[in-house]
């Protein structure tokens, strides 16, 4: 059994996957039969919809911690610039502000390469 298409209850159980929950539960709150998920997570177009919905929920709690960055940030340059401040916590402010910088900047690579081997696959 190849799915042709996507109808609502495939999504509601991508969106239950999503939140954790097992086949057991969607089950239950879909009123399908564990077999018939567990059957959907085989299928091409089911697990790429799943694929895809796990990308955009990454990406979006990459955007919201970016935005939280920036206060973040901002306080650490206050620790930083404070005169009364010691010198080991700003040593400290300034080892996690460059520690983040690197893991944005290995994020933001890994999303360069990613781009370019879809671009490369067609």
């Amino acid at each position: 059994m190849n799915l042709e298409h996507l109808e609502p209850i495939h999504f509601q159980a991508i969106f239950q996957l999503i939140a954790g929950k097992t086949t057991k539960q969607i089950s239950k709150e879909i009123n399908k039969p564990i077999e018939t998920i567990n059957e959907w997570c085989k299928q091409p177009l089911f697990k790429n919809a799943l694929q895809d919905a796990w990308a955009k929920t990454y990406d979006d709690a990459i955007n919201k911690l970016a935005g939280v960055a920036i206060s973040a940030v901002n306080e650490l340059e206050c620790i930083i610039m404070g005169s009364d401040v010691s010198v080991a916590n700003k040593l400290r402010a300034i080892e996690i502000t460059l520690r983040h910088g690197e893991k944005i900047k290995d994020y933001q690579l890994q999303r360069r390469v990613e781009v370019l081997e879809q671009l490369n696959e067609h």
